[in-house]
């Protein structure tokens, strides 16, 4: 028992307990700040959509009004279309990359908390039957 404590006491540091802490809160209570930050300038931008669209059709020259309108309605379409393709091909990169670092952090053997995890390689069973990944 004793053995156990001074095991215990030895590795165990409230202080570096007490700084991660304190680190993993700050980075939190500056990310959240953030994004409510960001969120009320997104509130506020679309808040201010329809006064915008009704300030432009009331302009006295309607050509003017109509180039206004048809201008931000084709550049809202293209936008859309650009954060569409851009979150498809970040999908198309990110998933075979993430699958091949899981794919060596299962076969490393030092790893063995991944391969539990995603059910790779057994490091108990013989190399002839654990295949390609030993």
């Amino acid at each position: 028992m004793a053995s156990r404590s001074r095991l215990w006491a030895d590795h165990f540091n409230v202080g570096w307990l007490l700084r991660a802490t304190q680190q993993v809160t700050t980075r939190v209570d500056t990310t959240l700040s953030f994004w409510v930050i960001a969120l009320i300038y997104v509130m506020l931008g679309l808040l201010e959509v329809e006064n915008v669209k009704q300030r432009i059709e009331r302009l006295d020259n309607r050509a003017a009004a109509r180039v206004l309108l048809d201008g931000s309605a084709a550049m809202a379409a293209k936008f859309r279309k650009y954060l569409l393709v851009r979150t498809q091909m970040s999908a198309v990169t990110g998933v075979p990359i993430t699958l091949a670092i899981l794919t060596f952090c299962a076969a490393h053997p030092s790893s063995h908390w991944v391969a539990d995890l995603f059910g790779g390689p057994d490091q108990t069973k013989p190399a002839s039957i654990q295949g390609a990944c030993s």
